[in-house]
This record gives structure tokens, C-alpha cells and sequence, in this order.
């Protein structure tokens, strides 16, 4: 591959802003992802307890 050739793409690639919007919905998606991990675990840990809580209450094991 010629070294111009290469180096025009190179320019043109970063010059490019077409796909800045995708990388910013991707960015603000895993951010929110990252912030809803804690609170489902901490959801599924209080589920989990009423469950047991009712199963006991049942005379489940």
C-alpha cells in the first residue's frame, strides 16, 4: 500500500463524524447499563428473601 494512500484513509477515517451519534447512544447505554446492574442484584436479593420468608411460612424447607 503506498504511504499517501494510507495516509489520505487515515486523515479521511478521523475527518469522519458519521458515526459519532451511534458512539455516543453506546456510551449513555452502558453507562445506564453499568447503573441498573446494582440496584437488579439488590432487587433479586430482596426477592429472593420473600420468597424464602413465604416458603417458610408454609412449612417449605
Amino acid at each position: 500500500m503506498n504511504y499517501n494512500l494510507a495516509r489520505q484513509k487515515t486523515v479521511r477515517f478521523f475527518k469522519c463524524e458519521s458515526g459519532t451519534v451511534a458512539v455516543e447512544y453506546v456510551v449513555m447505554a452502558a453507562a445506564m447499563f453499568l447503573a441498573l446492574i446494582p440496584s437488579f442484584l439488590y432487587v433479586a436479593s430482596g426477592i429472593g428473601v420473600k420468597f424464602s420468608t413465604i416458603s417458610d411460612y408454609f412449612g417449605g424447607s
